[in-house]
């Protein structure tokens, strides 16, 4: 805790004190502050019942004080004192000027006389954090977390930790997004921030985030090529981009390749050379298996999940599609 004093004195008989402590600091921002004015006798010479007014200020607060005491010679009296809550700056420092003022009713040539003293102190600084007002998960994807934060002072710098690990910078400003993440996985994130006057760091608590799953299939028909149609029902949580395709079972090998469907209920409609490409993958099979592959887009990542599904065909009805179209 800060301490401090100002003297003055006269004749080098008698001086006057002013000290100022604080008695402790509140993380509210204020101090509190005591002080005492003595009235000190330096050498031989003392005083009986003598009237005498103080006129103390503190930070601007002013204090008056009558005092009617004795003073031996060598001794020390308090003739004022008092208690005071400073607050300080926003930053956390706060200079004070502090003085007192001696007068005296009598003019003898004994007595201390008129004396003052004052000057500035600095307390002690106060260590100012900023608070969060707002720490939210704003966002989700298949693959990103957008966190939202606000706080009740000004911010020069902000970070984030995820599962426990280092302190990494954020982009963005009051809302950032941690990218690359993995699919349909918890994570618990930190955010600290740094109060721009006192360079201080405030730590939020855990906030958990589960980033969505890709799209998948959840059903899909086994195909009689009759109809030329193949039924689907796929999930997209994260709203991701969806595209299906069919491919032979070493994915390499398109049936159908690769399109959009926005719709997650809907049919894949094949076309004469379609069927023929199939129909000769057969060969003197009865039923082929083929994949669906559903592929999800967010972010710039793509993501595969697929169902194999059985074909059948009944090459007579083929031989007379053929032969009813000549």
């Amino acid at each position: 805790m800060a301490s401090w004093s100002a003297t003055g004195s006269i004749n080098g008989n008698y001086r006057l004190e002013l000290n100022v402590w604080e008695n402790w600091t509140s993380m509210d921002n204020y101090s509190s502050v005591h002080w005492e004015v003595i009235l000190r006798a330096t050498g031989n010479y003392s005083f009986s019942t003598i009237g005498s007014t103080i006129v103390v200020n503190v930070d601007g607060e002013v204090y008056n004080a009558y005092s009617q005491k004795s003073l031996s010679a060598g001794g020390a009296i308090t003739i004022a004192s008092g208690d005071k809550n400073v607050w300080h700056n926003a930053d956390g420092t706060k200079a004070i000027y502090c003085s007192a003022s001696y007068s005296q009713s009598s003019s003898a040539s004994y007595t201390p006389g008129n004396m003052s003293c004052g000057g500035n102190m600095w307390l002690s600084n106060i260590a100012r954090y900023a608070n969060f007002t707002q720490h939210y998960v704003s966002a989700r994807s298949i693959n990103t977390v957008s966190i939202h934060w606000e706080a009740d002072s000004s911010i020069n710098a902000w970070q984030h930790s995820i599962n426990g690990g280092g302190w990494q910078d954020c982009n963005g400003g009051n809302t950032y997004v941690i990218s690359n993440l993995n699919t349909n996985t918890t994570y618990y994130i930190r955010t600290r921030i740094r109060r721009s006057d006192s360079g201080l760091w405030t730590e939020s608590g855990n906030i958990s985030a589960t980033t969505y799953d890709i799209a998948k299939l959840s059903s899909t028909d086994n195909i009689l090529i009759l109809s030329n149609k193949l039924n689907y029902t796929y999930t997209n949580a994260a709203g991701a981009k969806v595209e299906l395709g069919i491919f032979k079972t070493d994915g390499k090998t398109a049936i159908i390749n690769y399109k959009e469907y926005k719709n997650s209920t809907g049919t894949i409609s094949f076309t004469e050379s379609e069927i023929d490409k199939i129909y000769k993958m057969m060969k003197n099979n009865d039923d082929f298996t083929v994949r669906l592959y559903i592929k999800s887009t967010q972010n710039g990542l793509s993501y595969l999940n697929y169902k194999d599904v059985k074909i059948k065909i009944n090459r007579c009805f083929k031989t007379c599609i053929s032969a009813s179209c000549r």
